[in-house]
């Protein structure tokens, strides 16, 4: 979209007043475009300065003249030159229809914004890009104003990286630890978890699909899996051409906790932008299966447990395991069963790949491998 097409819409994308599709165009220009970005500079500055300009009081004998004027239908057809014959009240006369536009004009905004449900309607880069420069930061803005927790615990990226979070009204910066891997395609998701200030869940689950540019290559060698983690990289999964691909990520030392169940265990990780669970489900035997990622919902404050009865030689999982096992898995009837023993703390580490990640467990001397098609396998590895 060229600049004769767009500086016709400013104004009214400055109101709020085009539709997501028109707004979502001219936010990707701007983003673009300094000429454009400039003019939408002053036409914010000049409604600014409009809403400043002082009250003007009209002349003391103009409202016993308006008044009287108002009752002969014979003032109506000539009342606007009358009245512009005045200096001051000419000028009396912009600031309140200036005045009355600006309060209409934020009015119909606001109730325009009120009426739709929140919904990501502009991205940074668009959906589907390709060729992104592998130190691109992503933005995503809302068209309400978002409750910023919400939307950071709802938001994942596919291959799994680490990433920071930053803020500018309704608009979210997403940016990754290190740079993105040449030649990776991605997928950024917020769930349906996302919710605006005012409790409202978004419209409907967003992704983000890109794909970085193929400038080929090896990764930087720092990002090379090492100790037990390159053990089991190069002599069980086939190393940088086997299923997990190379690691996006350092690996990173972690406060985690565990529990087994009868028919699987929960791992619990420490993490900065939320605290994500991961349930493991045993297949044939407990050394792999299926699993699934939650995040941990529990707060200091919130009931410990239930209160429930285990059988004989069972528990009942407490605190963020046992708010997942009873309201997400059916508790008593969940597919990993009881727990078999109390929740542990244990320091273990974690490091994301392309199609997957590794955990270690000091406490069951185990890699535990999460391939991103939903199955699991554990590498015992002695230290």
């Amino acid at each position: 979209m060229n600049c004769d097409r767009i500086r016709p819409l400013l104004s009214a994308y400055l109101d709020g007043e085009l539709d997501p599709v028109q707004e979502s165009e001219v936010a990707d220009h701007l983003a673009t475009c300094q000429e454009c970005a400039r003019v939408l500079d002053d036409f914010g500055a000049l409604r600014q300065e409009i809403r400043a300009l002082p009250d003007v009081a009209p002349p003391a004998g103009m409202r016993p003249a308006f008044e009287e004027r108002s009752r002969r239908r014979s003032v109506f057809p000539n009342f606007g030159a009358r009245l512009l014959a005045s200096g001051a009240a000419a000028v009396a006369l912009v600031a309140v229809l200036v005045g009355l536009a600006v309060v209409m004009s934020g009015v119909l905004r606001q109730m325009q914004v009120a009426s739709q449900p929140p919904s990501v309607v502009a991205t940074y880069p668009l959906d589907g890009a390709t060729d992104v420069p592998l130190d691109t930061n992503l933005t995503l803005t809302f068209g309400r104003a978002m409750d910023q927790a919400s939307v950071e615990a709802a938001t994942h990226i596919v291959p799994e990286v680490q990433l920071a979070f930053a803020w500018q009204g309704k608009t979210l910066a997403v940016v990754p630890f290190a740079d993105w891997r040449p030649g990776m395609a991605y997928t950024l998701t917020v769930a349906g978890t996302a919710r605006a200030t005012d409790g409202e869940a978004l419209v409907e689950p967003f992704a983000l699909r890109f794909a970085t540019l193929p400038t080929g290559g090896e990764p930087e060698e720092s990002l090379n899996p090492i100790g037990r983690f390159g053990q089991v990289w190069r002599a069980e999964l086939g190393g940088p051409g086997g299923s997990l691909g190379y690691a996006t990520a350092v690996e990173q030392e972690l406060w985690c906790a565990g529990q087994h169940f009868e028919r699987g265990q929960m791992l619990w990780l420490d993490q900065l932008r939320e605290d994500p669970i991961y349930v493991l489900s045993y297949g044939e035997g407990e050394s792999g299966g299926n699993w699934q990622r939650y995040v941990d919902t529990w707060r200091e404050g919130d009931p410990e447990s239930a209160d429930l009865t285990p059988p004989p030689g069972l528990f009942e999982p407490i605190r963020g395991f046992g708010r997942l096992w009873r309201e997400e898995l059916d508790g008593p009837g969940a597919p990993v069963g009881w727990a078999l023993e109390p929740e542990q703390g244990f320091t273990g580490s974690v490091q994301p790949f392309e199609r997957g990640l590794m955990l270690w467990d000091p406490l069951d001397q185990a890699v535990y491998v999460l391939w991103d098609d939903g199955t699991w396998t554990a590498y015992p590895v002695q230290e």
